[in-house]
């Protein structure tokens, strides 16, 4: 029959346009990876501490380690068992494949929610786009956890309302992993779940007392985890603005009844999972001889450290604190009387409101478009909960509101390339309600008057235009990442591979490297770790490795850097110059006691040592 033939087609193509769109998004993260290297060198830091794990230093003890158990396992995966080497080439092109991965994951949550091959396929690529910050830090695990996280709403998706023990056991290893990749996101992902799972509570008597406790928690634990640094700019609006917005998202989850859902099931499931999976890490952490609480310590120190100096907050709008607020007072009134027609409506202009916001957001220029979705459409992911004015809603549609509410929390106390990430789901679930206001608005024409047969097809118009659009996003990317790479310099260095960076900072990058050699240690000041893998110099020591330049590093580590420096037979020390102008006053005092500058290169100064004192040739 024809319309076999037509599915059996649609069925062919699909496969084929998704590989075209992967091959074109490969080209685009190939350019836009080996033309950018950003000076504080997150990937040299993430490099060199993957070398020192797998020769022999312990994480957590012996050398710094910034993330949980999984980014250990990985990267013992990838490069202890699996012999990938630990370069820039590799670690770039690891970096694309989990980029093209997240991506990928973001269609099929789009396919599963809407049904639609075209929506999935503008998610791929509004996501790839969004999520362009991952080119500023390779090998960082940023990527491999959004994956995860996207995981949560998929889960539920392809399992519906059927074998609910085996979800919310899925769930429950998907969180516990997120947990032991980046412990922040674990929790957030958690409370997320827990709120969703805790409004399918069946008795009547305690509804109310769970309600209560859910919506309150969300509403205050932002302001709690934020409770060190509400002082400081912009701070507090951005934990009000998560706080209102996790409350709407609870007050919905606690309101809405799923069909079917066997909350005593779902539970057991999600505890059995984070069992399994913490009992699993815990081996692990102990095949590498360590213990918990080697863990816990370090990674607390790291985020006390980073509390201590190392933040900052972008700026909200009085306004958009307000608009939040609404947002939750529509939630309010569309959860409590949902019966009531005008009162539904909210439902729909929350929706158009929503749509419109994650549009103005994608609009913005890089990089503020994060911040404002995150400010502008965030507030408003509740309204994915339910499909239509008359839908049912779902587990998958819950699940994706309150990660899209909770994600952004990972955006405290540094909103870098985690408001992207974070941000996401918000996109995603704008990207639904898009999806249902079209049906909506066919549905709602049909039921006012006989429809004109072309009528119907004004979802496929808008999301043909949607598409084709997005098509065109990525070709100007690709042009961008093109002209920038043709016009950068190939940076010709051990391990650089296509690298290709500006023709200033690849000389000087060059110089740089043919001094070093003349050296047997050399310590820079600011982190640049990428330098010891270009170099026949030694690094100072595992105890020196940081993920703060040395002006805020531990006394400890100071001390250990000062000391390699004073043991070496001809040390090197690199600065640079914008830190010796604003270096706090008595921090790194013995450098310019024991040190003199020779020479400088660009912005970097190079010191060694005074004639007569330790560590002089």
């Amino acid at each position: 029959m024809p319309s076999d033939q037509s599915a059996r087609l649609r069925r062919g193509v699909a496969p084929l346009f998704g590989l075209l769109l992967c091959l074109a998004c490969g080209v685009v993260g190939f350019y836009e990876l080996f033309s950018t290297f950003l000076p504080y060198d997150d990937e040299g830091l993430l490099m060199l501490s993957n070398q020192l794990f797998l020769e022999g230093y312990q994480p957590y003890r012996e050398i710094t380690w910034l993330y949980g158990p999984v980014q250990v396992a990985w990267v013992q995966l990838l490069h202890g068992l699996a012999a990938i080497p630990i370069t820039h080439s590799a670690v770039r092109l690891i970096t694309l494949a989990v980029w093209l991965s997240l991506a990928a994951m973001a269609g099929a949550v789009a396919l599963r929610m809407t049904g639609s091959g075209i929506w999935a396929a503008i998610a791929f690529l509004l996501s790839f786009m969004f999520t362009r910050s991952i080119v500023n830090e390779p090998g960082h695990p940023q990527g491999i956890l959004t994956v995860a996280l996207l995981a949560i709403p998929l889960i539920s998706a392809l399992n519906g309302n059927n074998r609910q023990w085996c979800t919310g056991l899925v769930l429950g290893l998907v969180v516990a992993v997120t947990a032991a990749i980046k412990p922040n996101a674990g929790v957030f992902n958690l409370l997320a779940v827990g709120v969703v799972l805790l409004g399918q509570v069946g008795s009547c008597r305690w509804r109310r007392t769970v309600t209560g406790i859910a919506v309150v928690g969300s509403m205050i634990f932002p302001l709690l985890l934020m409770l060190p640094l509400l002082s400081q700019n912009d701070c507090l609006k951005f934990a009000l603005i998560a706080g209102f917005s996790t409350a709407a998202v609870a007050i919905t989850a606690c309101t809405v009844r799923l069909p079917g859902a066997d909350f005593p099931a779902l539970v057991l499931g999600l505890v059995s999972g984070l069992v399994v999976t913490c009992i699993a890490a815990l081996a692990y952490v102990f095949f590498l001889g360590l213990s918990p609480a080697d863990i816990i310590v370090s990674l607390l120190g790291y985020a006390a450290r980073q509390l201590e100096f190392y933040h900052f907050f972008r700026s909200y709008l009085p306004l958009q604190v307000g608009l939040v607020a609404t947002s939750l007072l529509c939630a309010v009134a569309v959860m409590f009387c949902r019966d009531r027609l005008p009162v539904q409506g909210i439902l729909v202009v929350a929706k158009g409101w929503f749509v419109l916001s994650a549009l103005y957001s994608l609009a913005v220029n890089d990089p503020a478009h994060a911040q404002a979705m995150l400010g502008w459409a965030g507030p408003w992911c509740w309204s994915v909960v339910t499909p239509r004015r008359s839908g049912q809603a779902s587990t998958a549609r819950l699940l994706l509101a309150a990660i899209a509410a909770w994600s952004p929390l990972l955006a405290y106390p540094v909103p870098g390339s985690q408001l992207y990430f974070g941000s996401l789901p918000i996109l995603l679930a704008a990207l639904v309600c898009l999806s249902d206001l079209l049906q909506q608005a066919v549905a709602w024409k049909a039921n006012r008057s006989m429809m004109q047969r072309g009528e119907m097809g004004l979802p496929m118009m808008v999301q043909s235009a949607a598409l084709l659009l997005s098509m065109v996003l990525l070709y100007g990317q690709l042009e961008t990442a093109r002209t920038r790479y043709a016009s950068n310099q190939l940076l010709a260095l051990p391990g650089t591979g296509y690298l290709a960076v500006e023709k200033r900072s690849a000389d000087q990058f060059r110089e740089l490297v043919a001094v070093a050699d003349q050296y047997d240690i050399v310590l820079t000041t600011f982190r640049f770790n990428s330098l010891y893998f270009w170099t026949s110099a030694a690094f100072p020591g595992a105890e020196y490795l940081s993920q703060f330049t040395l002006e805020y590093s531990s006394d400890a580590r100071q001390a250990a850097a000062r000391r390699a420096l004073q043991q070496a037979r001809r040390p090197l020390l690199i600065d640079r110059i914008d830190l010796r102008k604003s270096r706090v006053k008595g921090r790194l005092d013995w450098l310019d006691e024991e040190f003199e500058t020779f020479r400088r290169i660009g912005p970097y100064v190079l010191l060694r040592p005074r004639e007569g004192g330790e560590g002089a040739a």
